[in-house]
């Protein structure tokens, strides 16, 4: 599971881990550390985010224990998001961007802006093929009907169906 916040929100999580302190490592576009406040097991990290780089970031607790060890107890992935696209004046996700990109790239006969690999000295480019345009185009529409049923409040892996006996 990702979380998933936006820059400027307060970021809340509660450690329950038996430790003498406990600090949060943020790991991603940028970096913070943030000391957790509370004592014996339980404990709170308490982080602004105003003025952090949207993006993906790995976040870290590592405790220190009485014998002086220290142990990652939480370890999870937690996406920073923009607050809004500047050129439209709303949120667009990865997913929405790259399905965008990817259909124009095959509208117009843009494919050829797609390029894959370029080699300078001996002049080389190559483009994807339609078939990877289109692979990539599968992976993230699914992505964005995805986010899409998780924003409704759904389950993200479409309806479940019950069977009963």
């Amino acid at each position: 599971m990702t979380y998933s916040i936006v820059v400027g929100e307060t970021f809340d999580a509660q450690i329950c881990a038996e430790a003498l302190s406990i600090v949060a490592r943020f790991r991603g576009p940028s970096s913070h550390d943030v000391d957790a406040t509370g004592s014996g097991s339980t404990w709170a990290v308490t982080v602004d985010t105003t003025g952090w780089t949207p993006g993906n970031y790995r976040w870290q607790a590592w405790a220190t224990r009485a014998d002086g060890t220290k142990k990652v107890v939480v370890d999870l992935p937690l996406t920073v998001r923009d607050t809004i696209d500047s050129a439209t004046g709303s949120f667009i996700s990865t997913a929405e961007q790259n399905v965008a990109n990817l259909e124009a790239m095959m509208s117009g006969g843009q494919i050829a802006a797609g390029v894959r690999k370029y080699k300078i000295n001996n002049r080389e480019l190559e483009n994807y093929a339609v078939a990877e345009i289109l692979d990539m185009l599968r992976y993230w529409r699914r992505r964005l009907v995805r986010e899409k049923r998780i924003a409704r409040g759904q389950s993200p892996n479409g309806p479940r169906i019950a069977f009963y006996c």
